[in-house]
């Protein structure tokens, strides 16, 4: 047991000597880190009392950064180190001073908020970046490059107020150290960066006191000279006295002298006086001189007019028989029943392509003409420029293609969504740039730029002070000598014009397309080198004047012609209609056409088609057919002999028994809009091809009696709309209803409708804005405007360029509502058909009806009122105006009037006036007789008030049609 104690007794004290020497041991540590601290403290002190003592060495802000981020970067073990200096004036963070950085890889500036630089700015917090991805920056040196690990970004703050940005980026994160020297060392920075920038301060201040001294100096050395160049002054004046005085008794002198010269200019004044009167007799015999000038430039321009007005006479001419040759050879060179050989094809195909190359000749001639007489119509709306760059990419990219040119189209960001011009004229002048810049490029590019006039392009002097727009046709071709930049827009002048000339053509283009561009309001610059290609620059106004839309309106409404009067209701001869073949079930189609030629391909077609054809060779004869046949469609030309077209079409949509005939003009004018706001389902100008007329048959057909039409009412009024579907409901017609715009624009994305009845007031999105998204999608379908308030003139104006068709909610808008549309689908409230009916002699129908005959000329009054009291008629005569409205005042039951033109006292154009001014007669027809029968004649008794026009000596067969138009029961 004693042994066992002893034992025991050993390992007890064994094992407090060892925890002893643990606490001995953790003891020692301590004091081990105490010492290490206690040096790295010192240390730490001793590195900062360094760097503040090199601060404050620093005498500018770049000297203060280097030396910052010098001493700092290697204490901080950090590859590259940033300092950038806030600019509190400028809100702007600049890089002023850094350590290892190559220059490429930090931007010079930030401004706060931006990057993690800006913010910390911003937020005045350290921002630290661990595992820093791949394509950050790299700390490079000789021997390589490396990716840091760590970014560090911190602020420098002195009294809350930002002095700048520390960044760090190294491989280790910053040591516990490392931060305190951070934490100590950024304000003892901030606030020795403060004394800098009152340092910097003080000597700019300084600077500015010698500046200011220096400039003192030199003022008082000038006010020294100043007053001594007064005192010279002074003794100057004093002398210019003196001499004044002397000048005063010379002047005295000089007195006597005068008196004697006043008498001498007397005897010169009466030689004057005869002098005077030779000059004005001289001044007589100039102004007789400027008079005969003037009558000869009159004359010139008599001349000048005379030669457009044939141009455009025989432009339209020459139409009418290149239109069946252009038809004929497309028909031969087709060869489908397959008679010809190749050779005999491809003769028809040369006449075919040359006969289209002189229809490219007469479009140029009569749009010289037409600009030349000033008759050119410009339709002005709003367009859109992408829409023209689009245009302009689609009609020439197959062109660049095929001449391998490179071609492209730009429009600048900072111009208007839309111009207001008229965008068939402006495609015409930039297609003609186009064509021109292809043809004269062979090899490189072509390309068009939409934009605001270049600030070294020469601005003509009639553009000043307008938003212009700038469209340059570029291209890389032959260029033009200078020589010939002026020259190369006259008529019929070529940059190529020699005999062995390698690129043709007329010539007409350049000119065609500066005087259309001067039409819009604008002008074409050209800026070219020979061998280095050409820049035509098309100078448009962002707005054309509304007063350029009006040149020529009243002289291209109507077209008047002198061919010969055939009879009417005959076919031409040759042109064998089936008038006598109709029986009742057949569809007929009514052609009214004045050339026998193009009549009888149109004839053929009809046929081809399984339609019996109606053939008429002027104006009356056509109402008459139409008005006893009834027709399913009806083909109309415009140049008509005697009644044109555009009255034809006026009659026929005035008759509640004709107006739901659909009509289709196939004509050599250019009036397409014309024939649309008449109520014509569609326009063709001669020549056409088969493919193009059968193209407008279908389209005749579309609105031909029996199909389906689809109608469409937007209200937000459910009563409303149940009025409208009842007044309108027909068994071939399917009416629609939507509440609102939003509804409407997806039932009219889902149904191709022929009309629609509109009410502006609607919720949400009001009429207007829903007629605005149409015409922006390019379907927009015809719309009758059916509202229940009066419209501003402001509205409209903008309905106005969707529609015409405006009805206002009211006793008679019913009625209204349905003629107007009535006029789209063509369907509603026409007659049963009379097929089948004989036409009845021309003077049928004119009995007991009274008409008075107002002519100056006895013989005239003596042998027409006997021929109409041959037809039946009761005949009132009048020798002169006054005497007509006094018939008038006696005989108010008096149902037309036949109104010579040329009388004495009151002439034809003022008694139609007085007339039209009575509300009594205000729907009295009125036949004006003219024996003039000059150009405009018609368009003077239509605006007058006249219903009709007639030349003469007085056809009666015309006569009588035309009555039988204006006196039906």
């Amino acid at each position: 047991m004693a042994d066992f104690a002893h034992g025991h007794s050993i390992k007890i004290h064994g094992v407090r000597r060892n925890d002893e020497i643990g606490e001995i041991a953790r003891a020692l540590q301590i004091f081990k880190q105490m010492v290490i601290q206690t040096e790295q403290q010192a240390q730490l002190k001793s590195q900062l009392a360094a760097i503040s003592s090199s601060l404050q060495e620093a005498t500018n802000h770049r000297d203060f950064a280097e030396r910052l981020t010098t001493q700092l970067a290697p204490l901080l073990q950090a590859g590259v180190a940033l300092f950038y200096g806030y600019d509190d004036a400028r809100r702007r963070l600049d890089l002023l001073g850094s350590y290892g950085l190559r220059l490429s890889n930090s931007p010079d500036t930030y401004v706060p908020g931006e990057g993690l630089v800006g913010q910390c700015a911003l937020s005045r917090q350290p921002i630290v970046l661990d595992h820093v991805p791949e394509n950050y920056l790299r700390i490079d040196s000789a021997s390589g490059t490396a990716l840091p690990r760590h970014v560090t970004i911190l602020p420098m703050q002195l009294r809350d107020q930002l002095i700048g940005i520390l960044e760090f980026a190294g491989f280790a994160p910053l040591s516990p150290l490392h931060q305190q020297l951070l934490d100590e060392l950024l304000r003892m920075a901030a606030l020795t960066l403060e004394n800098l920038n009152r340092a910097v301060s003080t000597r700019d201040l300084l600077e500015q006191t010698r500046e200011q001294a220096d400039e003192l100096r030199v003022s008082s050395v000038t006010m020294r000279q100043q007053q001594q160049a007064l005192r010279d002054t002074n003794d100057t004046l004093e002398a210019k006295t003196f001499e004044l005085e002397e000048q005063s008794q010379r002047l005295m002198a000089s007195e006597e002298e005068l008196r004697v010269q006043t008498d001498e200019l007397q005897a010169s004044n009466e030689e004057l006086r005869l002098k005077t009167d030779t000059l004005r007799h001289q001044k007589q015999q100039l102004e007789a001189l400027q008079s005969e000038t003037s009558q000869k430039a009159e004359e010139l321009a008599r001349a000048s007019q005379y030669k457009s007005e044939f141009l455009a006479n025989m432009s339209h001419e020459l139409r009418t028989p290149l239109n069946s040759l252009l038809i004929l050879s497309q028909n031969l060179a087709d060869n489908r029943e397959g008679n010809l050989d190749a050779e005999q094809v491809e003769s028809a195909r040369i006449i075919h392509d040359s006969g289209s190359s002189l229809l490219r000749l007469i479009n140029d001639i009569l749009d010289l003409s037409k600009i030349e007489a000033g008759k050119m119509e410009l339709s002005l709306v709003s367009y859109s420029l992408q829409s023209l760059a689009r245009s302009l990419r689609r009609n020439f990219d197959h062109v660049a293609r095929e001449k391998k040119v490179h071609y492209d189209v730009m429009v600048d960001d900072d111009l208007p969504a839309q111009i207001h011009t008229d965008p068939n004229r402006l495609e015409q002048v930039i297609n003609n740039l186009l064509a021109n810049a292809f043809k004269f490029t062979s090899r490189g590019s072509v390309f068009v730029h939409i934009s605001r006039p270049a600030g070294d392009l020469p601005l003509p002097e009639t553009l000043g002070g307008q938003a212009l727009l700038a469209i340059s046709v570029k291209d890389s071709g032959i260029g033009i000598p200078a020589e010939k930049l002026e020259r190369i827009f006259n008529a019929f002048e070529q940059a190529d014009s020699g005999t062995s000339r390698q690129f043709g053509g007329t010539g007409l283009g350049l000119s065609i397309s500066r005087r259309m561009a001067e039409l819009l309001g604008g002008d074409i610059v050209l800026r070219s080198e020979v061998d280095q290609g050409s820049e035509f620059v098309l100078l448009l106004p962002e707005r054309s004047h509304d007063a350029a839309a009006t040149i020529g309106a009243s002289t291209m409404g109507h077209v008047s012609t002198t061919r010969p009067v055939v009879r009417a209701l005959l076919p031409a001869e040759g042109v064998s209609d089936d008038r006598d073949r109709i029986v009742p079930g057949d569809s007929a189609i009514l052609i009214v056409e004045d050339d026998p030629s193009f009549a009888r391909i149109l004839a053929d077609i009809v046929r081809q088609k399984g339609h019996r054809m109606l053939h008429a060779l002027d104006g009356e004869s056509g109402l008459e057919l139409a008005r006893r046949y009834h027709p399913i469609g009806v083909l109309l030309d415009v140049m008509l002999p005697g009644m044109d077209g555009w009255t034809v079409i006026e009659r026929l949509k005035a008759d509640p028994t004709t107006r739901h005939i659909p009509v289709h003009f196939l004509s050599a004018t250019d009036d397409a809009g014309r024939g649309r706001e008449l109520g014509a389902v569609g326009f063709l100008t001669k020549p056409v091809t088969r493919e193009a007329i059968n193209d407008a048959f279908e389209r005749l057909l579309h609105f031909a009696e029996g199909r389906t039409r689809y109608l469409l009412v937007v209200d937000d009024d459910v009563d409303a709309r149940s009025a409208v579907r009842r007044l309108l409901s027909q068994d071939d017609i399917v009416i629609n209803e939507a509440g609102s715009g939003e509804e409407a624009l997806q039932k009219i994305s889902e149904v191709g409708y022929d009309c629609i009845v509109l009410d502006l007031g609607l919720p949400g999105m009001s009429g207007l804005d829903l007629l605005e998204k149409l015409a922006e999608s390019g379907s927009t379908p015809s719309v009758v405007v059916y509202s229940g308030r009066e419209l501003s003139r402001e509205e409209n104006l903008r309905i106005r360029q969707y529609t015409d068709s405006i009805v206002i909610k009211g006793a008679r808008s019913p009625e209204r509502l349905l003629d107007e549309v009535s006029l789209f689908l063509h369907s509603i409230r026409h007659t049963p058909s009379q097929v089948g009916s004989t036409v009845p002699a021309n003077f049928e129908g004119l009995h007991g009806h009274r008409v008075l005959l107002v002519d100056d000329d006895m013989r005239n009054l003596f042998a027409l009122s006997k021929v109409l009291r041959s037809w039946g008629m009761q005949v009132s005569v009048a020798q002169d105006g006054h005497k007509a409205l006094q018939a008038l005042a006696e005989n108010p039951q008096l149902e037309l009037v036949l109104m010579d033109i040329m009388m004495p006292g009151m002439d034809g154009y003022e008694a139609t006036r007085a007339i039209r001014a009575q509300p009594l007669f205000g729907r009295l027809p009125i036949i004006a007789l003219t024996a003039k029968a000059m150009r405009g004649d018609r368009e003077q008794c239509l605006d007058a008030g006249a219903n009709d026009y007639l030349s003469k000596p007085i056809d009666l067969d015309k006569l009588a049609s035309i009555m039988h138009v204006w006196l039906r029961d």
